[in-house]
């Protein structure tokens, strides 16, 4: 993937992972120009996260060469290309700056989270945790939903920064994000020593799965809320695995529904398994490890812990670390450990290491709507109410055989008052959901019927058209051999059947 150009305007754009990311200004027509400025958004725009350089743009012009910008400002040249699918962002500086730090001003949703991924104690490592050196003091930022929508919550990752001279000496740089300045600290030692130019490298990645493993061979179990108003059917389950040092091994994935734990403590001690499955040969992927279940139901606004067992640990599943601590462990089990219901009580406590292992499920359609009366004849007129047992569904109707859809027909409010003969139908809807289906109802209205033509077949299959009123006044039907075979509804209302 590449940075694209927007047309009329000075803005490239590319989408990564479900992100999509605009880069620069607005409408060169309206005299705003390009600025140095990267925006993120995921989920539909629900999510958005803005990282601007702070300078105030005058003559500067950004050039493109279909693959990268660049803007120079005074002292520094800004960069932005697409590599290995994460956004990389280059500061150029041209000679020794004034100071050592670099600051960045950040605008994002409310809910957004970024967690520092510090360096591994001794313990962490002991137990069976790895972090690769671009992680550590990198920040995951994480949305504060997980559900089948947002998947491990995931919203991007800002990996370790690098600061590089003209002769390819390095070292890591410092960062810290604070409120809404994003700081990065080039150590004033490679600052003194260094051969210009040198580059400060910040990287942002937007891969669902954490950047860090962990492979020890225990029970480990963490929440996964289902934070919509559906739910739904589970239809898949997903784990993301950073290495397997053996072929044929398996993982063991669980689903475990909380309503009889203590939610004020979030152990999921005595938790019933509603679901389980097996991935029979582990791979390193970030999205591969897939199995399909029953399909069992998980509740709206509900918290759900997901479990899983690896063979042994030789496979290590990704993570990051995240605030609250929502992880439980189970040490010194065995792999033919079976799923128990209800679970029994974590014996080691609770971690902050969100494991990258989720679940999709699918959401159910919204409830068909319900004419009341049903179709059918009726003398003069008809109020028709129509219903739907979705909570906060909206309905769209059509009087004149269209079909209705969320953006054509009348939206309900009151009954619909009918008096004349027509075909009804109506739809409900719902964000999140999936349509319901049309249902359609015809209403006779005999008073409108009496004196208008219907049809007359024989018995060869030729038909005619006759009057209804020349056969009978007071009831309306087919004419079949010449004799009246009864419409449904007589004149009086009284049906015949």
């Amino acid at each position: 993937m590449k940075l694209r150009k927007v047309k009329n305007k000075a803005e490239y754009d590319v989408e990564l992972d479900e992100c999509k990311i605009k880069v620069g200004g607005k409408d060169k027509e309206t005299d705003e120009k390009f600025v140095p400025n990267i925006n993120m958004n995921k989920w539909n725009n629900e999510c958005y996260l803005n990282v601007n350089y702070p300078f105030v743009i005058t003559d500067e012009v950004e050039t493109f060469d279909s693959e990268e910008i660049e803007i120079e400002l005074e002292n520094e040249k800004h960069k932005y290309y697409v590599k290995d699918g994460k956004l990389e962002y280059e500061i150029e500086l041209e000679s020794k700056p004034i100071s050592n730090e670099i600051k960045l001003d950040l605008k994002f949703s409310d809910g957004l989270n970024f967690w520092l991924q510090r360096e591994l104690t001794q313990e962490e490592i002991e137990q069976g945790c790895g972090r690769p050196e671009n992680v550590v003091d990198s920040y995951a930022v994480h949305w504060k939903k997980k559900n089948n929508k947002y998947k491990t919550g995931k919203f991007c990752h800002i990996y370790r920064i690098k600061a590089i001279d003209k002769d390819g000496n390095w070292t890591w740089c410092k960062q810290d994000i604070t409120g809404k300045i994003w700081t990065i600290e080039i150590p004033q030692e490679f600052l003194d020593d260094a051969v210009y130019p040198i580059v400060i490298d910040p990287v942002l990645g937007y891969d669902i799965p954490g950047a860090s493993s962990f492979g020890s061979g225990t029970f480990k179990i963490g929440s996964h809320d289902v934070t919509d108003n559906y739910g739904g059917n589970i239809t898949m389950f997903h784990v993301a695995v950073f290495q397997v040092h053996e072929t044929n091994k398996e993982i063991k994935l669980a689903v475990y529904n909380c309503d009889q734990s203590d939610p004020n403590k979030g152990n999921p001690a005595g938790c019933t398994l509603i679901e389980q499955v097996l991935i029979p040969e582990a791979v390193v992927s970030d999205n591969n490890n897939i199995a399909a279940p029953e399909g069992n139901l998980v509740t709206a606004n509900t918290r759900y812990w997901l479990g899983y067992i690896p063979e042994d640990n030789a496979i290590k599943i990704k993570y990051d670390d995240a605030e609250p601590k929502d992880a439980w462990y189970v040490w010194g089990c065995t792999y033919s450990l079976e799923f128990v219901s209800p679970f029994q009580t974590p014996i080691n406590g609770n971690n902050n290491r969100r494991q990258s292992v989720w679940v999709d499920y699918e959401a159910p359609p919204v409830a068909d709507p319900i004419f009341d009366p049903a179709e059918g004849e009726y003398i003069k007129s008809v109020d028709v109410t129509i219903t739907c047992e979705t909570e906060s569904a909206t309905i769209k109707y059509t009087t004149d055989g269209s079909d209705p859809a969320p953006d054509h027909g009348i939206e309900y409010i009151e009954p619909v008052h009918i008096t004349v003969t027509l075909i009804l139908k109506a739809i409900a809807y719902r964000d999140g959901l999936s349509d319901s289906n049309i249902i359609t109802g015809v209403y006779t209205i005999i008073s409108d019927i009496i004196g208008k033509n219907i049809i007359s077949i024989d018995t060869v299959g030729k038909s005619k058209l006759v009057s209804a009123k020349d056969v009978k006044p007071k009831m309306i039907g087919v004419i079949l051999k010449d004799k009246l075979i009864p419409g449904i509804v007589e004149a009086k209302g009284i049906k015949d059947e």
